[in-house]
């Protein structure tokens, strides 16, 4: 997944490591305001908890057929997916080659 595999354009942007690099500097800071720290400062268990809840949305947004709700829904629970991947000082690099893997 470098960034050149999103497609020809070889100015084309890591979005992914963007936003990760985004919320690392957010927990890092502890920006009081910010969503993102604030998740992070309760801790793992937490973080899963809300991703289960995330997931619970997204099911009735699908179930009532609404895109719009679900593209918000996908897009909550994977930002608080890596906030937790973050959290856990785990990598995006880490992230990115297990996903890698699925495409073989």
């Amino acid at each position: 997944f470098q960034s050149d595999d999103v497609g020809e354009d070889s100015g084309a942007r890591d979005t992914l490591g963007e936003i990760f690099g985004s919320i690392k500097n957010k927990i890092d800071l502890k920006q009081n305001n910010s969503f993102t720290a604030k998740m992070a400062g309760l801790g793992g268990e937490k973080i899963a908890q809300k991703i289960g809840e995330n997931a619970m949305q997204l099911m009735a947004s699908v179930t009532h057929k609404d895109r719009p709700e679900i593209i918000k829904k996908e897009a909550e629970m994977f930002h608080n997916l890596l906030i937790l991947l973050a959290e856990q000082k785990l990598e995006i690099e880490q992230l990115k080659g297990e996903l890698g893997k699925r495409i073989t």
